[in-house]
């Protein structure tokens, strides 16, 4: 894995993973602290066998975009809010844009860079003064 490389060891680092990113990425940020910020959704547990995402979205503990598209074919905004809500913590943000389920929109991708870009770097800066 990249955070084991030497060169990378204390640099913060983030995920993205929508839609089948999420359901493999939730337990992975449950799991790994070293995770400093994270963009997740397009997933709700309406779909078969996704509570147990519930279980991982508990556990998550770092800052979470999670985003979900108005007219998502497979997903519901109450099964994307179970998941949601299950997150702990007050550094979460939910976005909703327009549109079916698909490819994130140039939005989204502005959206999580401008995310990623206040954790990390904040994270970063945090850190560096620690030291």
């Amino acid at each position: 894995m990249l955070l084991s490389e030497p060169k990378l060891v204390g640099i913060p680092v983030g995920s993205f993973g929508l839609s089948m990113g999420t359901a493999f990425g939730l337990p992975l940020l449950a799991a790994d602290t070293r995770i400093g910020a994270a963009v997740v959704g397009m997933w709700g547990v309406n779909y078969p066998n996704s509570n147990i995402l519930l279980e991982a979205a508990s556990q998550v503990d770092c800052p979470i975009l999670f985003m979900h598209k108005t007219e998502d074919h497979f997903f519901t905004l109450e099964g994307t809010l179970k998941i949601y809500d299950a997150i702990p913590g007050d550094d979460k943000r939910l976005l909703m844009t327009p549109g079916p389920h698909g490819e994130a929109t140039p939005e989204q991708f502005k959206t999580a860079l401008t995310f990623f870009t206040r954790c990390l770097v904040i994270m970063r800066n945090h850190s560096s003064k620690i030291s």
